[in-house]
């Protein structure tokens, strides 16, 4: 069974230190944005989120499951991670606790352990692999957790855990029976601080370039090899890549998302080029939902 590791169960000890974003053009001092994080709690985010996102803990995976059960399990539910629990010794009301709680994997985990897994054993073999392998390879003995009485502060420096392969994107919440109740993600902490953007007018009118969050473009050349596309992805650690032709002409897209569902059969397509495999992944999605519609009627 995996320990977990609470970060930021006290909030008394959650001081992000005041500083100053130096731009381009000006200064901006986010006094304004500590004070809101260091005097909103988690139970207050999770309560303020739009009606139409889903609260609580809707999809889980047992942690039994092999890779290819919950791969399947991520493109059927149109998602990129789920928490891996115990379900044998989950509670009433799909509560999970500590003891059930394994963490969460998403594809760019699943993918970690593919391109390790690649030079040792079999295609078969890696799709048997139970998912809690892949947890345990990529957070260690690590779970991201806070409580529901902590503040934003926590969650801030819970998703800035360093872990042995993977970045956090998301937290577990814990209720007042130190169960995981909720998951609150680095989109919930956008949406937040969007909502509060008028309370820092010179920081929500900065340019991405003036604040520093321009990135370059990661590319690749629409005839390199799927799997040579895949290393790019995981050795860069971003969720998507840009695929360019002889004139640098956008010609396509590989993201994460398009890992989802993969099969044994799938890989017959790593010895293809990248953009044949999302030209691929995009025709069987195009069929899927022709036949949802013929379902339909």
């Amino acid at each position: 069974m995996m320990s977990a590791h609470t970060f930021g169960q006290t909030t008394e000890n959650h001081h992000i230190p005041h500083t100053k974003l130096r731009m381009s053009r000006h200064e901006v001092d986010d006094r304004d944005w500590l004070e809101l994080a260091q005097s909103t709690k988690v139970k207050d985010l999770l309560a303020a989120k739009p009606k139409q996102a889903l609260r609580g803990l809707p999809i889980l995976v047992d942690r039994s499951a092999t890779i290819e059960e919950t791969l399947q399990l991520l493109k059927d539910n149109n998602i990129l991670s789920v928490p891996v629990v115990d379900m044998s010794g989950c509670h009433k009301g799909r509560k999970v606790d500590l003891d059930t709680f394994d963490g969460f994997v998403d594809v760019l985990d699943i993918l970690d352990y593919l391109l390790w897994h690649m030079r040792r054993e079999d295609a078969k073999e890696f799709f048997r692999t139970s998912i809690t392998e892949v947890v345990r390879f990529a957070t260690g003995s690590h779970s991201i957790i806070v409580r529901r009485r902590d503040t934003i502060t926590a969650v801030v420096l819970a998703l800035r855990a360093p872990l042995p392969r993977t970045v956090p994107h998301r937290v577990a919440v814990l209720d007042d029976e130190d169960r995981v109740a909720d998951v609150l993600t680095q989109s919930d902490l956008i949406s937040f601080f969007a909502r509060h953007s008028a309370r820092f007018p010179s920081l929500s009118k900065g340019t991405l370039k003036e604040l520093g969050l321009m990135q370059p473009c990661v590319t690749v050349h629409s005839k390199t090899s799927f799997t040579d596309a895949l290393r790019l992805l995981h050795d860069n650690r971003v969720s998507g890549i840009a695929i360019v032709d002889d004139n640098w002409v956008l010609c396509g897209c590989f993201s994460a998302s398009d890992l989802r569902g993969i099969t044994v059969e799938s890989f017959y397509r790593f010895n293809t080029t990248v953009l044949d495999f999302v030209q691929e992944v995009v025709k069987t999605v195009r069929e899927l939902v022709e036949k949802s519609h013929l379902d339909l009627h």
